[in-house]
């Protein structure tokens, strides 16, 4: 009876080991961000089999989906049609985004030819950037940075495809200081900027132009990396632009 007892205990711990999420997985979020408010199904599979499967509706940022670590194949289609297909690697303890970006092309050979020729890229940074236009592409954000103390980290990517470049003015709560983030095009991404945790406000404007596009504030807490996500608004929304923001934590 004790050897039973002493079976099951052991038994029990490697269970509840084997089901508790591992530090060593990589975590990866979504952001959908296609033009015109295109809807998107995206699969992510793993030796053949689908570890993820969902329709995401434009201008969302998922949470993070826990993967272990390895070598996967992710599609995306739109209304059941191919449009990007790419195999893409996450190491041990990763933190990613996989962004969605661009505006597809109504005509179906046109987008045959776009998915072979251009659109078979999924690279970290600034490197998976095509120059093809308008054209939807995959991109793959590195979101780990080491952050300390009281520190918090901001980074901004315009996601607005056919929009001017865009300038964000940051300012604290009680207006001592402010700094300015410049010339945010299409699709880049800006470095990362260190800040105390606290409450800002974010003001953006077309760069070299009046008038302000959006007034935003802000609450950063410490030791995390935001990224804001500058979209194009809904039709139904009365500004042109608007913020789509994440977090991750280190």
């Amino acid at each position: 009876m004790r050897y039973v007892i002493c079976f099951l205990t052991v038994w029990v711990c490697f269970s509840a080991c084997k089901n508790k999420p591992s530090d060593e997985n990589a975590r990866l979020r979504i952001g959908q961000f296609l033009g015109y408010n295109n809807p998107a199904i995206i699969i992510i599979s793993k030796d053949g089999k689908d570890v993820l499967r969902e329709e995401y509706r434009a201008g969302l940022l998922t949470h993070y989906h826990s993967f272990s670590p390895g070598i996967y194949r992710i599609r995306v289609l739109r209304k059941a049609q191919p449009l990007l297909e790419k195999k893409v690697g996450l190491g041990p303890g990763g933190i990613y985004t996989l962004c969605l970006t661009g505006t597809p092309l109504p005509a179906q050979d046109i987008n045959k030819q776009t998915v072979r020729d251009q659109l078979m890229h999924l690279v970290e940074g600034a490197a998976g950037i095509t120059k093809n236009g308008y054209l939807p592409q995959l991109l793959v954000l590195n979101d780990y940075f080491s952050l300390t103390g009281k520190n918090t980290g901001i980074r901004f990517l315009n996601m607005a495809e056919g929009m001017e470049p865009v300038d964000v003015e940051i300012k604290d709560s009680n207006a001592d200081s402010k700094m300015e983030i410049s010339h945010n095009s299409y699709p880049l991404i800006s470095n990362v900027e260190t800040l105390q945790a606290g409450k800002y406000s974010f003001t953006l404007t077309y760069s070299g132009g009046p008038g302000i596009i959006l007034e935003q504030p802000v609450h950063l807490e410490p030791r995390k990396l935001y990224t804001f996500f500058i979209t194009g608004a809904c039709d139904n929304e009365k500004q042109v632009l608007k913020l789509v923001s994440g977090s991750s934590k280190n």
